[in-house]
């Protein structure tokens, strides 16, 4: 820090002999700062700067000479206080300064973060001025992978510090090292999202590099520093005349050509940045300046190098031993999204980074990009390889229409060999029908709007097939094959809870129509796993409509005769990882039927959960086996287990268990959209998993959770409806996660943000609530809304609107309990909402209290309070 006596150094002069010292030995600067004949300011500074200088050699600044014995001085704060956070260790130091691990000592609550001191210099007033301003802004920073900054001042000895969100990780470059493609590809999308996020609430980040990137153990992105670039920046971003000189907030190896000139940045710095990260995780090495020695010359790099198309690097540039093979897929789609990002002029480059991010999401879909001019050639080789069955397909038609030709005109002459021919057709004609429906059908179901073309693609073949076995005088084997296109037909329609076309009653008649047909040819099956596989899909689609009928025993026998009928597939194909799948969703289901806290079951929790336990070892067997034939959806389906696990536990009343199931759940749904970016079902599965552990840590307290839990289920929405406008499943998710994700913002203090989610949760439920026949958890879970909306109008003085939204919260939940009095949750929540009241009215606040007090003893007389609501209560006096 700079006092009043002392004068801000001569920057330029100390740029200047930085990188002087960083041309010499590491043991000739000592000397080097000995020798020089320089204000005390301006040799202070240039050793602050060495000291904290990591050469490329891998020297350790802790012990160069006086210039690491002042480091090793100002790193050791063990124990120092800063605010409420006291120092516990070291976890590294840098150019801007240093940074510790600290935990918070002030009682309020139990947990880590990381304290950035910056180092001296620096004019601590006008950078606390700054970042005062700035924090306000980054208040509204919410974002699953962003590091939040929490606080800010000055140490005892007069150093600005910042307090960051602990993040326990490795540098993104480091994570990637040994990830293939994709996995690096869907590590950098979750960065994009951050970014993104940030720019649409008019932040800039301005230091994209690996160290502000941190990957968890659990594959999580965490973005660090967002605000602190240009909280420390004097020139603020503005003005073209600031040069490299100036004292500006940049790391060069990952800057921008408009940062290196000290023009105004914007958010095509950040993209720029993102390119040169891409980069150097797809290749291991950077665009430019690979052989810069001195920072100066790493800055003028960017300036004046072209950077080298990736696919073009030779293999001794770049440590990868498998670099021919990783080279070659480089070549073309990745190589001109590499170089768009990465163009000098800032309109030459992306638009957004959402662009930059759609193009990544292409290329691992096998769509056009758009870095790429969309010549005919180019995009007919795209769908070419999209659809290789479709395509496959349709040539095998023409040559069975021209086959067709040919037999007839023989015919003509060669009477004898008609009903050859005529076999051979129909051979060739349900080859072809099969190729469309498993093929191109599968192929397309998890695409954006893919669901339905799948429908109509079995529905047509399926009334053609039937026309076929009228004709072919009921061959056997077509029927079984016709039995497996309506179990598929069936699944398709059934209503799964995740991605379905919602047609329950025709997905019933079609799995009946397939077990008949099942039934009547295992005697003469194919020597095919698919026949028993899709037998048991049967019974699994058949017993969802019983279930959602109310026929719970019926669906549990269905469940029951899938099992017996699974073993013995099982028996004839032991290795078959789809077959084995199944089975493990059969045991799933069950658990489910048994206990769930939503759907139907029959409340008996420990049969359920042994369920959940067969069912977790047979897809982590799946998910370690590396000839599973879809290792993403064993993935998944063990965040559907721990999922369903925490539902259980959340019905019992044991809420921190059942979080941390839900936790796990999330992140097990996160790893699959890492591997199947593209799957529209794995994306609407993280969105409920989500959506649950935020209303769970909400019953816990636990607001930063929540907050962060449902966000995450907002934005796959996003994602979601952005990629299939028409996806029924994600407009109806996004209703019912508008409640969750309304009150954790009302809770979290922003009330503007959490009125417009609720808007939408509330506008669903009141048309639902308007049938004659809605449920009273339809009720319920309006008056819940109606209370978050309450709390956020308090929040914005809006008392008169307030009061209206408690009141009709109030009598929406009165009418319920006189429906169903013994419902324990809606006793509950008016014992919420009658807190509410007591804290915002002060005037009636005994009255508030008391109610609230006799709703939660109506409430623990039918099931114990747990969570908030058991504090609420005991505060209360219960």
């Amino acid at each position: 820090m700079n006092s009043k006596d002392s004068p801000t150094p001569d920057w330029q002069l100390v740029r200047r002999l930085f990188d002087e010292a960083l041309g010499l030995p590491v043991g000739e600067r000592d000397a080097f700062l000995a020798a020089l004949d320089v204000d005390p300011g301006v040799r202070a500074e240039l050793q602050s700067l060495l000291a904290h200088h990591i050469d490329d050699t891998g020297a350790d600044p802790l012990r160069a000479g006086p210039a690491g014995a002042q480091l090793r001085a100002s790193l050791n704060r063990e124990g120092e206080r800063f605010g409420a956070w006291e120092i516990v260790k070291v976890l590294g130091s840098g150019g801007m300064g240093e940074v510790f691990q600290a935990r918070r000592v002030d009682g309020s609550f139990v947990g880590f973060s990381a304290i950035k001191v910056l180092k001296r210099g620096m004019d601590s007033t006008a950078v606390l001025e700054r970042f005062s301003h700035e924090r306000h802004i980054l208040g509204r920073l919410e974002h699953p992978h962003i590091a939040r900054i929490m606080d800010a001042g000055l140490s005892v000895d007069g150093l600005p510090y910042f307090v960051m969100e602990y993040v326990d990780g490795v540098p993104i470059d480091m994570a990637a090292r040994s990830l293939p493609l994709e996995a690096r590809l869907a590590l950098v999308l979750q960065l994009t999202d951050a970014v993104a996020y940030a720019h649409r609430q008019l932040l800039v980040h301005r230091d994209l590099k690996p160290g502000n990137v941190l990957v968890t153990a659990q594959g999580q992105v965490k973005l660090l520093d967002f605000g602190i670039a240009k909280a420390i920046d004097p020139l603020g971003g503005e003005g073209a005349e600031a040069t490299l000189d100036a004292q500006r907030a940049f790391t060069p190896n990952y800057a921008s050509p408009e940062q290196v000139r000290g023009e105004r940045v914007g958010t095509a710095t950040d993209i720029y940045s993102l390119g040169v990260l891409l980069y150097q995780l797809l290749t291991g090495v950077r665009p430019t300046g690979r052989d810069a020695a001195t920072p100066a010359e790493a800055a003028r790099s960017v300036l004046d190098e072209a950077p080298t198309r990736p696919s073009s690097l030779a293999e001794g540039t770049v440590d990868d031993p498998q670099w021919l093979a990783t080279r070659a897929r480089l070549q073309g789609d990745l190589d001109n999204i590499l170089l768009k990002a990465l163009e000098k002029p800032a309109d030459r480059r992306y638009e957004t980074v959402d662009a930059l991010a759609q193009d990544l999401r292409n290329y691992l879909a096998g769509f056009p990009v758009s870095a790429r001019a969309a010549s005919r050639g180019y995009v007919l080789s795209k769908f070419v390889r999209r659809h290789r069955a479709l395509v496959a397909a349709s040539t095998l038609a023409l040559l069975a229409m021209l086959g067709g030709l040919a037999g007839t005109a023989w015919q003509a002459h060669r009477a004898e060999l008609a009903l050859e021919v005529a076999q051979l057709r129909l051979k060739d004609i349900r080859s072809l029908s099969k190729d469309m429906v498993v093929r191109y059908g599968d192929a397309v179901t998890h695409l954006p709007g893919g669901l339905k073309l799948k429908e109509q693609l079995l529905t047509d073949n399926l009334g053609y097939l039937d026309r076929l076995l009228a004709e072919s005088g009921d061959d056997p084997a077509l029927r079984g094959e016709i039995a497996m296109a309506y179990a598929r037909l069936a699944d398709v329609q059934v209503d799964n809870g995740l991605n379905s076309m919602q047609r329950d009653e025709a997905g019933a008649r079609n799995a009946e129509r397939a077990l008949r047909m099942f039934a009547d040819t295992e005697s003469v099956a194919p020597n095919d796993a698919a026949f028993y596989l899709w037998w048991g899909r049967s019974y699994k689609a058949h017993a969802r409509t019983l279930r959602a009928g109310g026929k719970l025993d019926g669906a549990l026998a269905e469940l029951a005769a899938a099992d017996v009928m699974l073993r013995r597939g099982l028996a004839r194909f032991p290795s078959n990882s789809l077959l084995r799948q199944e089975f493990g969703s059969i045991l799933f289901m069950t658990g489910q039927m048994k206990d769930t806290l939503v759907l139907a079951s029959k409340g008996r929790g420990d049969e359920a959960l042994a369920a959940f336990d067969q069912a977790h070892a047979i897809y982590l067997a799946l998910a370690t086996d590396k000839s599973s034939a879809e290792p993403y959806a064993d993935v998944f389906q063990l965040g559907t287990i721990e999922g369903a696990r925490g539902l259980v536990y959340f019905k019992r009343g044991e809420l921190e268990r059942a979080r941390s199931f839900m936790a796990s759940a999330v992140a097990f749904r996160e790893q699959a959209i890492a591997m199947e970016p593209g799957n529209m079902a794995v994306r609407n599965g993280l969105v409920s998993e989500a959506s649950n552990l935020g209303a769970t840590c909400l019953d816990l307290g636990q607001v930063r959770c929540a907050v962060e839990a449902t966000t995450k289920a907002w934005q796959q929405l996003d994602f979601l409806q952005r990629e299939d406008p028409q996806n029924a499943e994600a407009t109806r998710s996004r209703a019912n996660t508008a409640l969750h994700h309304g009150r954790a913002l009302a809770a979290s203090h922003q009330p503007r943000a959490a009125l417009e989610v609720l808007k939408l949760s509330e506008s669903d439920l009141i048309q639902r609530a308007a049938a004659s026949n809605a449920a009273p958890a339809v009720h319920t879970r309006l008056a819940r809304a109606r209370t978050a909306q309450a709390a956020a109008l308090w929040q914005l003085g809006r008392r008169a609107e307030a009061g209206q939204a408690a009141q009709a919260a109030r009598a929406g939940l009165l009418a319920v309990t006189e429906k169903s009095p013994n419902d324990p949750a809606t006793w509950t929540w008016l014992g919420e909402l009658a807190m509410l009241q007591a804290e915002t009215v002060p005037a009636e606040r005994t009255r508030w209290r008391a109610q609230a007090r006799d709703a939660y003893a109506h409430s623990a007389a039918l099931k114990p309070l747990v969570g908030v609501h058991l504090a609420a209560w005991q505060a209360l006096g219960g």
